[in-house]
């Protein structure tokens, strides 16, 4: 047609990874739950993270307890939480990883994939309720 001009789209540009990693940081920062939204609709199992080999982690307010988590053959995930040997006076057999800096954390990045654990639980709960206990983040932190 005379008087339009033709689109031309113009090639795409390859971005490094250091590129793609500062744009989703702060498309994470901005959108963290659309990020996540899509992290977990991915079902994309991590090349990092090699099957039957265990992750552990201890965590920061006693010297034996600790999570560690591991993958079988099939894929299926595994955590285990361990605890120092219990106080009988208290009757909580939890871990905590603080938060870093203010709270004298030492795992900043574990504390970060158990934010994302927790949101991916509350998903979960919401599109595949479970016919058995409480679904919802009704109890405390603390297991109570």
């Amino acid at each position: 047609m005379p008087g339009k001009k033709k689109h031309r789209s113009s090639p795409k540009r390859k971005i490094s990874i250091e590129e793609a990693k500062s744009v989703i940081k702060s498309l994470y920062k901005k959108n963290p739950d659309a990020i996540l939204d899509i992290i977990l609709d991915c079902y994309v199992f991590p090349q990092a993270i090699h099957l039957e080999e265990a992750y552990r982690r201890f965590e920061d307010d006693s010297p034996r307890g600790h999570v560690l988590v591991a993958f079988t053959k099939d894929m299926d995930g595994w955590v285990c939480i361990f605890s120092a040997t219990p106080d009988p006076e208290d009757t909580h057999f939890s871990q905590r990883f603080r938060t870093p800096m203010i709270g004298g954390g030492q795992s900043p990045q574990t504390l970060e994939a158990l934010k994302i654990l927790a949101y991916a639980i509350k998903k979960d709960n919401i599109s595949y309720p479970q016919k058995r206990g409480t679904s919802e983040s009704t109890s405390t932190a603390r297991g109570t």
